[in-house]
């Protein structure tokens, strides 16, 4: 199975919605890129699906650090083509996995499903290599890997907190010798 972790962009605490990029065609902390048109029609067809068997009421399917565990539910997909990105919308009716999005311990998406096809040197970024996903789910995570910046928590006070998650970009690295090389 084949996941990619991304932050949340936005936490409405009244409504138990969470919000954010589950996939960007940018490279990954394993230096995977999932090519956003290729994956679009794939991400396409569960919407279609999951919105004729609830009547419109779940898009996507809404799970927990990738098990067998229901979270919640699609309420909303933005398809950014210029950006090469998907924004999607979860409401989270378990309130123990709610809980963990209000305490921070769950920061943002991973995709889950299966590779379409083999993967690919990627053009536009040197070391990576770009795959096609056909998503089975999305899940509430932990550690998200994609690096994208940070989300924003909207209390149900109305108080607005923005937490700040470092990119992978501006994490150093280690070398053996202890020393940092970035």
């Amino acid at each position: 199975m084949k996941t990619t972790f991304v932050p949340f962009s936005k936490v409405l605490e009244a409504q138990q919605e969470v919000w954010g990029l589950v996939t960007a065609q940018v490279p990954d902390k394993d230096n995977e890129v999932c090519d956003y048109v290729g994956s679009k029609p794939y991400y396409e067809a569960v919407v279609a699906e999951f919105t004729k068997a609830t009547a419109g009421g779940n898009i996507f399917p809404l799970r927990a650090m990738h098990q067998l565990k229901a979270a919640g539910k699609g309420i909303g997909i933005d398809f950014r083509d210029a950006d090469k990105e998907i924004h999607m919308g979860f409401k989270v009716v378990d309130k123990d996995e709610w809980q963990k999005v209000q305490e921070q311990v769950y920061t943002g998406f991973s995709h889950g499903g299966s590779i379409v096809g083999k993967m690919w040197t990627d053009p536009d970024f040197k070391g990576c290599q770009r795959y096609i996903v056909s998503p089975s789910e999305v899940s509430l995570v932990d550690n998200p890997c994609l690096g994208v910046a940070h989300y924003t928590m909207v209390r149900a006070n109305g108080k607005i907190d923005i937490i700040k998650l470092r990119s992978i970009y501006d994490i150093p690295i280690i070398g053996k010798d202890g020393g940092k090389t970035k």
